[in-house]
């Protein structure tokens, strides 16, 4: 089977970028947090905190800020261990 090609792919990611499974709580924003996930380069602790607080008033409110914080403060506990991993 032959391989997509580039622009195959990216034509694909911009399908996917107009299309949200369950609700409207991402795609109704201007920026979706995987385009700040992308240009960051974020790990995947810190991608969760960008997604929960960008949803937060349009979905679950005060819980969805609880679980931001509770990957911010794994991210904070587990810092050396997250730099090694994802940012050298």
């Amino acid at each position: 089977m032959e391989e997509p090609s580039l622009g195959d792919l990216l034509k694909q990611k911009l399908e996917a970028k107009q299309v949200q499974i369950g609700g409207d709580h991402y795609i109704r924003h201007k920026i979706q947090p995987w385009d700040v996930w992308e240009d960051w380069k974020l790990d995947p602790w810190l991608c969760n905190v960008i997604k929960y607080v960008h949803r937060h008033d349009s979905k679950n409110g005060l819980e969805d800020l609880k679980k931001a914080q509770h990957y911010l403060n794994f991210a904070i506990q587990n810092y050396d261990m997250l730099v090694d991993k994802f940012y050298n």
